[in-house]
């Protein structure tokens, strides 16, 4: 699998994980109410609960006192069917909902994770010198973020802090950025992107707190 494979793989993983998340559960329980029996009738006995509402403002409890009584027994036993409906419908939710998370992470952050750790250190671009960037650096771009914490074991074995990137013979091998780096990268360009976008277009405005000049004149007349 070459490193074109590897990356066309890892932006479908991505899009998918990404699209995921942007589902809220709002939409989720849109979708979900669309397959839940207990929908309909809710529907049902709340144009009911409606109806009968406005058919006792619209008569006078004096005049027709047994309507009136009638219909608040009715309501009463509507409201009582109502409430148990929604509990109904939100344990449905909530179960068909559970499992889709359950699902999501079964068919798309667990095999991502897994292809990380399986592809992880497969380098996607390579560098054009292997003095572009210090070693350390050169050793995080290549083989991830575990390099940093491997550092006193690369002292050890090969007597300076460089990437276990050599051959047999003991000789350095072309350095790139690493599959693992490379979706690190990836993710934290579209978190700044997603954070920009929500400070600019999506988040309220705070508005700046208005001091009025009366409340100004009476405190300094105070003091």
């Amino acid at each position: 699998m070459d490193g074109c494979t590897v990356v066309i793989i890892a932006l479908i993983f991505t899009a998918l994980s990404q699209l995921n998340s942007y589902v809220s559960e709002e939409w989720k329980n849109r979708v979900c109410n669309q397959i839940n029996p207990y929908f309909p009738q809710l529907t049902i006995k709340l144009k009911e609960h409606t109806a009968l509402v406005e058919a006792n403002n619209s008569i006078s409890a004096q005049d027709n006192y047994a309507q009136w009584t009638k219909n608040n027994r009715k309501l009463d036993k509507l409201k009582k069917e109502i409430d148990d409906l929604k509990e109904k419908l939100f344990h449905f939710n909530k179960s068909k909902i559970d499992t889709w998370n359950k699902l999501a992470k079964l068919m798309i952050t667990v095999p991502f994770l897994l292809f990380k750790l399986w592809k992880g250190k497969t380098i996607v671009y390579t560098l054009p010198s292997n003095q572009m960037f210090p070693s350390v650096i050169n050793g995080v771009w290549h083989n991830g973020f575990l390099f940093v914490a491997l550092a006193p074991l690369n002292w050890i074995r090969h007597g300076a802090i460089h990437p276990a990137a050599v051959t047999s013979e003991g000789n350095y091998i072309s350095f790139g950025i690493s599959l693992g780096i490379w979706c690190w990268a990836l993710n934290t360009v579209i978190s700044t992107i997603e954070f920009i976008v929500n400070q600019l277009f999506i988040r309220e405005k705070v508005t700046a707190p208005t001091i009025d000049n009366k409340d100004n004149e009476k405190s300094s007349k105070t003091l």
